[in-house]
């Protein structure tokens, strides 16, 4: 063992055996800091913010190395910063960078040192007295502060070169969505940071923001720690809070949310929705009376009771409530959510987010702020194009006329392997192409797409399965398709037609099997027989490709222009093509809707993910239908030459060889 190894121990070693104060982190500093802050001065108290508590007091020992807080705004984040800051001073010295997206400005590191940060040391008696003396002033500026053997050093994240240089045991991150990242040059500010504390043995790194993206780093982290979230007792029936049955957390609503609605131990985490008396009444062009009837009626609604939670409930609730992880951590990491909702503060009530969240609606850019400072969401499903959302009771509206169901599935590498959609469309009539959502999920195996297509009932010709970029391997999504044939076509070896009888030396096509397919991300075109350019072609290929039986079997792969047929989903789902999108009462769910919003339109019309940790398999396998649907001629914009009509020919040109693939039968 080395001497720096050796040292390290020794550290290590004496923090375990501290003999660490009696008191808590909260009750020490309900009696020893004071805040000196314009408007909200005095000393410390919990009143209406029981829920910093738990937070405050893990600066006390060396059980998280990564604490994650992703809090709403007027909850108190900064505060427990501060406090936990100034417990370490006194009772356990420190080495500590504390960071802000700049370093002057409103918010940057050099004012609230000057504002927050100073003020309070010097209002708190028992932290004044270890200020430096009037003959060390240079001990204790606006961005650095030596006190009692602890140093606290105030930066920006500007540059990388303000972030080196000595180790230390306590960072504190805030804001870190702010951040500036030049990823072409540096590493992200966050990292660089965190290797500050690389050679201290019980480190605290203390990361807080509110979000503002899926993707950006607050939100990550917060998904890697236990995603603790404040449970709160109902008023009403948990029998003044005994009943832990009868608890659950506050959200603004269900269209919004994008938490999980499940803890780690799959028990469904039950959620007080904001409503308000006239919600059936509020469309898109509000009136001023509407929104000040929702502001004065505005309450939570208790998910076990249906009581009406009002804001005069809000500090009982906050004295009562408790939190709880929903998921496993990786180890060392504790993160809490928390929107404003929880906070008594009069910019927080119920009447005054209504009127903001209702206000905004029409305003994208004011929304997200209620989404991200209020919400403490990210900018998700939020800022996603409304669609049309056309809702039926059965699953073929009218019983009449032809209706032809297709299955359509999306593979992937990892769990859920597979996501699938069932639509019906319109065979025939005025009405050929509306079609109707009629079940969607995902499934672990090829049996299980079988036994689904089965209960849907759809005709085995009339499913499609993924096998472009993100499938798993495509050899197995070819010969998995193949094998599901009922019926068999032999090609001739001298005229290249296909066969209903066998012929020595004939390639085997399926006939009435799955049909694989692969999108392409533009709007290629294929020129068919008839020399018109179509988004799709027929390919052909061997399933077989590279085993024994290469060559004795042949079969075709759907290939498409993805953007494309993304743009006629999405002139379906706005209701401006003549055909109808709809959807069956019951079949979608949060998770549709989620995935549906996967994929944005950017400035070049070309479409991307909306994030990379954003689901859109469903997406696909709508963009699937529609392409599917296009090519037998379902949809009233179809061209002619791209409607199935059976011919005898083994041609792989674009356009279909309709011998390998009958008409699908109507299932309708």
């Amino acid at each position: 063992m080395t001497s720096s190894q050796e040292k390290k121990l020794l550290t290590l070693l004496s923090q375990i055996a501290k003999e660490w104060p009696d008191e808590t982190v909260t009750q020490w500093a309900l009696k020893n800091i004071v805040f000196r802050e314009p408007g909200i001065s005095g000393p410390m108290s919990l009143y209406g913010r029981k829920y910093m508590e738990e937070v405050i007091d893990l600066w006390r020992g060396p059980q998280v190395s990564d604490l994650i807080l992703c809090w709403g705004s007027r909850t108190g984040k900064t505060r427990t910063l501060l406090i936990g800051a100034a417990w370490r001073i006194v009772h356990h010295p420190m080495r500590c960078l504390w960071c802000k997206p700049a370093l002057h400005g409103p918010g940057g590191a050099r004012n609230d040192a000057r504002t927050k940060w100073i003020p309070m040391l010097q209002a708190s008696p028992q932290l004044a007295a270890l200020l430096p003396t009037q003959y060390r002033r240079s001990d204790m500026t606006f961005l650095q502060q030596i006190i009692a053997g602890s140093i606290i050093d105030w930066t920006g994240t500007g540059s990388a070169r303000q972030l080196a240089g000595n180790p230390c045991d306590v960072t504190i991150q805030d804001e870190i969505d702010g951040y500036v990242h030049r990823g072409d040059v540096e590493a992200h500010p966050s990292a660089l940071i965190d290797e500050r504390t690389k050679d201290c043995p019980l480190p605290m790194r203390v990361k807080t923001s509110t979000p503002t993206i899926e993707d950006g780093m607050i939100w990550q982290w917060l998904m890697r720690s236990d995603l603790r979230r404040r449970f709160v007792p109902c008023p009403y029936c948990s029998e003044d809070g005994k009943r832990k049955d009868r608890y659950f957390v506050l959200g603004w609503s269900e269209t919004v949310e994008i938490l999980p609605r499940v803890d780690d131990n799959k028990q469904e985490i039950p959620v007080a929705w904001v409503h308000w008396d006239n919600e059936k009444d509020i469309g898109d062009d509000l009136d001023p009376e509407d929104i000040r009837i929702a502001a004065e009626t505005a309450h939570f609604v208790c998910p076990h009771c249906g009581a009406k939670i009002s804001d005069e409930h809000k500090l009982w609730m906050d004295a009562h409530g408790e939190w709880r992880p929903t998921r496993k951590a990786v180890p060392g990491i504790r993160g809490y959510h928390l929107p404003s909702l929880y906070a008594s503060h009069p910019e927080t009530s119920l009447a005054k987010l209504t009127i903001k969240y209702l206000s905004s609606r029409a305003n994208p850019d004011i929304l997200r702020n209620f989404i991200n400072s209020d919400l403490a969401l990210p900018w998700a499903v939020q800022d996603a194009i409304a669609a049309a959302r056309v809702i039926v009771e059965k699953p073929e509206a009218t019983q009449e006329g032809k209706w032809t169901r297709l299955m359509t599935v999306d593979c992937q590498q990892s769990w859920p392997y597979f996501w699938w959609v069932v639509r019906a469309w319109r065979a025939d009539g005025e009405n050929r192409g509306d079609s109707i959502l009629i079940a969607q999920g995902h499934a672990d195996t090829w049996e299980e797409l079988t036994a689904i297509q089965a209960k849907y009932g759809v005709a085995n010709s009339g499913v499609m399965v993924d096998s472009g970029y993100g499938a798993r391997e495509n050899a197995e999504v070819y010969r998995e398709c193949f094998r599901r044939a009922t019926k068999w076509l032999w090609q001739s070896p001298s005229s290249g037609r296909l066969l209903d009888k066998p012929v020595a030396g004939a390639r085997i096509f399926p006939r009435d099997g799955w049909l694989a397919a692969k999108g392409f991300p533009s709007r290629k075109r294929w020129k068919s027989k008839t020399g018109e350019m179509l988004p799709y072609r027929l390919h052909a290929y061997d399933p077989f490709h590279g085993t024994a039986d290469q060559g004795k079997y042949g079969d075709y792969l759907f290939e498409f222009s993805g953007d494309y047929f993304l743009d006629l989903l999405e002139l379906l789902r706005s209701g401006k093509a003549p055909e109808t999108w709809a959807v069956s009462e019951g079949a979608a769910d949060k998770e549709y809707w989620r995935h549906m919003e996967g994929k944005m339109r950017e400035s070049d019309g070309n479409w991307v993910k909306r994030s990379r940790r954003w689901p859109d398999h469903l997406a696909d396998c709508e963009k699937m239908q529609v392409a599917f649907a296009y090519y037998l001629g379902l949809l009233r914009g179809a061209p002619q030459a791209d409607r199935p009509a059976h011919q005898n020919s083994g041609s792989n040109e674009a356009g279909r060889p309709d011998t390998t693939r009958q008409p699908i039968a109507s299932s309708g």
